[in-house]
Parts: C-alpha cells; sequence; structure tokens
C-alpha cells in the first residue's frame, strides 16, 4: 500500500521568509494570544488562536496549520492531551508543535517532548528566539517532505516492479486442485520460490527453491528460473533436463555468493509416481493419505548455481505413492523459525506436526504450530511449505475442443522424420525439440497437450516395448511399478543397439487439417491387441497408454507385429 502525504508542503522546500505561515497560537491568557499574533503577523504569517486544548484541536482539524504554539498548563485540556491528539491525527504529515511553559523542571520539559513536542519556549518569548526555533523546525519540515517524498516515490517503484516481478514469476496455474501451500515472504521481494506448471503430457511440474539472501538481490535469481522452468515444462522436458539448465543459466547470471536450493517435483498421478530432484533442501516428506509420515526423501544434490553441470549431479528418485499420499517440500524458513531464547522449530518438530494434522487442513496446522512456537517473534527468514498429492482426478490432461481455423491461417502441407539411433536415445529426448517447432504453428498452440501426449505415448512405447523390450506386466503394483523405472533406467543408459523413427505428416483436405505421427522400431514389437480394453478399466499404475491415444486420435492403425504405428489427429 502507498502512503500518500497530506500535506500540502509535501516534497516542497518551504522558504519562512517570503511565503509566510499558517500558525496555531493555543493559550489560555488573552493578552498573550494578542502579543504572539502581533509579533508573527509583522513577520508575514497568518496566526489562529484558540483558549484552551480542546479548542486548539478543533481549529488545527479546520486550519491545517504549518505549526502549532502550544500553552501546557490550561483549562478543559491541557497542552500534554491536546499535543498527543494533534500528532495522532496528522498520522504521516509533520506539523511541529512548540511548547510554551513558564516551568522550568527538568520533569515538566520531559512530559512535552515526551506527549509529542518537537520543541519548547518558556515565558516571557523572545522574539529572536521565538523566529530562531521557526526557522528550525521549518528546516526540519522541509526535510521531512523531502524524504517522504522520496519514501512515496521508493514505494510506488517497488509496488510496480512487485506487479511485473508476480507476473513473471507466476505464469503458470496457482490453483491446481492438488497442490496446496503457504508462503510468507519477509518483504515485497522473496528470496523463495514456488512455480507450479502442468506438463503437455498431463503430470504436474512443482520447484520450491530457496535463494540465498533475502529480498531483492535474492529475488532477482526467480526471474531467469521461473522463464526456464516453464519453457521447458510446456515442452515437455524432464525435470532432471530442467535442473541441468537452470544450473547453467544461474551459475552464469548469478554472483558467486548467490545460489538457490531447490526441491524439483513431477507427480504422475496417474501412474502413481513421483520423481523427485532434490538439491540442498530440507529432507521432502512423504505422507500416507490417512495421514502420517511414510517416509522421508533427502537431498542427493548440490544446489543450483554453484558448479558446472559435469560436477552437479544428476540423482533422481523415483518414488511409488498410492492415491491419496502426498509429498511436503518446504523451504529452511520452517524448520529454522526462531523463537525468544534462540531455539529454532526443527524437523523434528515438523515431523510432529505432520503427524498429528491429518486431511485438508495440514498446511494450516503446521502455520498455527510455527506461530506458536516462535511466539510472536519477529520473522527471520522466508517461508515457504508445498504439499502435492497423488490425485488421479487431478492428472487427466483436458483434451482440447475442435477450434474453427481463422480465415488468416494459411496451413501449408508438411512433414518432418526424425532418426533416433541408441546414441541419441540414450542422451536425448527428441520430444521437446519436435513441440518447439510444432509450436511455430499458431493453430497448432492450442492443441499442444494433445499432440505431446499422442507423440509421448507412441514414442514410449516404442522405446520400452520394442527397442528396450521392457515388461510391462510390472506397472501393476506400486513396488512392480519402481522396478519397472529402475531397470528402464539401467538398460537406457547401456542401450546399444535398436533404433527408432518417427514420422510426421501435416496436410489439409477442405476445413480440416490433419496430422499423422508414425513411429517405426526396430524391436521385435508387442502383443498391442491386449491393450483393447475400454479408458475406464485402464486407470492402474501402468497408465492410460494407448486407449487414452485412441480416444483423442481419428484412427490408431499397427502394422506388422506391432513395431509400427500409426495415429491420425484430426483439427476441424
Amino acid at each position: 500500500m502507498v502512503q500518500q502525504s497530506n500535506d500540502p508542503h509535501a516534497g516542497q522546500k518551504v522558504d519562512i521568509r517570503s511565503t509566510g505561515l499558517k500558525i496555531l497560537i493555543v493559550d489560555d491568557e488573552n493578552m498573550n494570544r494578542k502579543i504572539l499574533s502581533r509579533r508573527l503577523a509583522k513577520d508575514g504569517h497568518t496566526p489562529f488562536t484558540a483558549k484552551n486544548g480542546q479548542e486548539g484541536v478543533d481549529l488545527f482539524e479546520r486550519e491545517t496549520p504549518d505549526l502549532i504554539i502550544m500553552d501546557i498548563m490550561m483549562p478543559v485540556m491541557d497542552g500534554y492531551e491536546a499535543t498527543r491528539i494533534i500528532k495522532e491525527r496528522a498520522g504521516e504529515s509533520f506539523v511541529p508543535i512548540i511548547a510554551l511553559t513558564s516551568l522550568e523542571d527538568e520533569k515538566a520539559l520531559a512530559g512535552c517532548i515526551e506527549a509529542g513536542a518537537d520543541d519548547f519556549l518558556s515565558k516571557p518569548v523572545t522574539p529572536t528566539i521565538l523566529n530562531a526555533k521557526i526557522d528550525s523546525l521549518m528546516r526540519i519540515r522541509a526535510l521531512y517532505n523531502a524524504v517522504s517524498e522520496q519514501r512515496n516515490e521508493r514505494d510506488r517503484e517497488m509496488e510496480f516492479a512487485e506487479k511485473i516481478y508476480s507476473q513473471i514469476i507466476y505464469q503458470g496455474n496457482m490453483d491446481e486442485s492438488n497442490v496446496n501451500y503457504w508462503t510468507s515472504p519477509m518483504a515485497i521481494f522473496s528470496g523463495d520460490i514456488l512455480l507450479i506448471a502442468r506438463s503437455p503430457s498431463g503430470p504436474i511440474n512443482v520447484i520450491m527453491g530457496d535463494f540465498t539472501g533475502h529480498g531483492l538481490s535474492a529475488a532477482m535469481g526467480a526471474i531467469p528460473a521461473s522463464e526456464i522452468f516453464y519453457a521447458m515444462t510446456a515442452r515437455g522436458h524432464s525435470i532432471n533436463e530442467i535442473a541441468m539448465e537452470l544450473n547453467r543459466k544461474l551459475k552464469q547470471l548469478l554472483p558467486s555468493n548467490i545460489f538457490l536450493a531447490a526441491g524439483i517435483v513431477q507427480m504422475d498421478s496417474d501412474k502413481g509416481t513421483a520423481t523427485i530432484w532434490s538439491g540442498a533442501v530440507p529432507d521432502i516428506f512423504i505422507l500416507g493419505k490417512e495421514g502420517g509420515v511414510k517416509k522421508r526423501l533427502k537431498s542427493r544434490n548440490l544446489p543450483l548455481g554453484v558448479v558446472d553441470n559435469d560436477t552437479l549431479g544428476s540423482t533422481i528418485e523415483v518414488v511409488a505413492l498410492a492415491q491419496g499420499d502426498r509429498l511436503c517440500v518446504f523451504s529452511d524458513g520452517v524448520t529454522e523459525a526462531v523463537r525468544a531464547d534462540g531455539e529454532m522449530f526443527e524437523e523434528e518438530r515438523l515431523e510432529e506436526c505432520l503427524n498429528r494434522h491429518r486431511g485438508s487442513r495440514l498446511l494450516e496446522g503446521v502455520k498455527t504450530a510455527v506461530d506458536k512456537f516462535c511466539g510472536g517473534q519477529s520473522q527471520t527468514d522466508d517461508v515457504t511449505m508445498v504439499e502435492i498429492t497423488c490425485d488421479s482426478k487431478a492428472a487427466r490432461p483436458m483434451a482440447v475442443q475442435a477450434t474453427e481455423i481463422s480465415e488468416k491461417s494459411t496451413p501449408l502441407d508438411w512433414g518432418m522424420v526424425v532418426d533416433l539411433s541408441p546414441n541419441r536415445l540414450r542422451d536425448s529426448d527428441p520430444l521437446p525439440m519436435i513441440m518447439q517447432i510444432l509450436m511455430q504453428d499458431d493453430a497448432l498452440v492450442q492443441h499442444k497437450e494433445n499432440l505431446f501426449l499422442i507423440m509421448s505415448e507412441l514414442f514410449t512405447n516404442s522405446l520400452d516395448h520394442g527397442v528396450l523390450r521392457m515388461d510391462g506386466s510390472l506397472k501393476q503394483t506400486m513396488e512392480g511399478m519402481i522396478q519397472y523405472l529402475t531397470e528402464r533406467e539401467k538398460a537406457l543408459a547401456t542401450i546399444e543397439t535398436g533404433n527408432i523413427r518417427m514420422e510426421i505428416k501435416h496436410t489439409t483436405h477442405g476445413d480440416e487439417r490433419v496430422f499423422v505421427v508414425r513411429v517405426d522400431d526396430s524391436g521385435p514389437g508387442f502383443d498391442h491387441m491386449a491393450k483393447g480394453a475400454c479408458l475406464s478399466e485402464t486407470c492402474s499404475m501402468g497408465g492410460r497408454g494407448l486407449q487414452l491415444v485412441r480416444s483423442l486420435c481419428k484412427e490408431v492403425i499397427f502394422h506388422g507385429s506391432g513395431n509400427k504405428v500409426e495415429a491420425t489427429y484430426v483439427i476441424t
């Protein structure tokens, strides 16, 4: 919130010799009021008078004076009380008050200052001292107004910067139904980041990161980090590839004393798995559907932006989850929350809290526990905590509806072929590159989720069952899924033979645009006829697979022994 000063002189340099001031005189003695009024009017000022504190308060609100001369000992309301009220009602504006008193003891004079007076004069008042004090207070007032204007300008700039920052950082969908979070920054700009985006094939990617330091300097790294995260998620890159690119960019851009501790999670609720890259963050907690901590995962990588990619390491953990299981990822602002005696909240208390609080109010329970522990102590670090639930209802990517092609669109027939040797299959994923090319066509952007899913399923089936010859029956249980993924990783790392060809054709037929994907692999094929169950019967740990592709496409045709498949997707 930007605070605007109500002071008409804010930001202006006051020259009391040329402009004159509105000065309020509050004194119960009529003679004193008359003498001071004549002296001030002679010097070019405009005096107003009140005979007690209450009248002085009323006149202050009506006339908004530049300066007040306040007698202390008065009937109805004394100068102490009137000064306190006026200072409170002045708010952000600086209205100097000179206490006028015949008292000489130090306690009484100190009471004037404590009530809010800015200076004091002893009776009888001499013109030279009065003018000197007015000049001095006006210089202070001018300086105060200049500083206030600078502060207001800074606040306006910060508000604008925060708006731009938020638009850049929070491009994704922060309202995913299976993601809950608690954030509490120390300032406008937080050193913590929380980014959420859905990949084209359906899983949700989440990154919880904690830059070293606080405030603007720490937050600057969030801008390139968010751009990389959103762009690579949209293209279907793996979280390991995202981590590597984040590390490369942050090391290139940031000074050596700023780096990013991060937990990156891909939640595939359909398969019942969470793929996790963690670097220098506190333990990630896995909770059961009914509550309670099932497992703690320790960070296995260095923070991002410290070393080159060759040194960083890329240890990924794949965890099998039941429906309703949850992951909790948090910054050290949670566990390092400090109370008055210097003791920290720590992970053990957090685990107790997670075991005690269950259901949809989990994060609310944690926040309450941390606040109670700190007992009103000021926050010492940015706080971020995110809860990601394995929920198949939130996992299904929405199939886009057929949309009319703009009259301005002039689609051309085109095609592309991608040949993948063992080295290419081992070291790179072709889908992000293909998607980047396809997204140059504006009409296809609306269908990117469907196109990615179709190509991803066909390619993955050819790679897993054709080239790597994986046993798909393992995916029927959580334990089998973990075994399947472990064996797949090993097989892919040591692949020496086999190849895959992806052929993509785009043609136009009247008002229709036809997108055909053909995938051939060198393997013996697989029993594609066994995939004929209806969609609702295939939502096991193995995923929806080819049945979902069939539901999206006009037709899916297998050739030969099943090592050649062709899918036709139509845009009307």
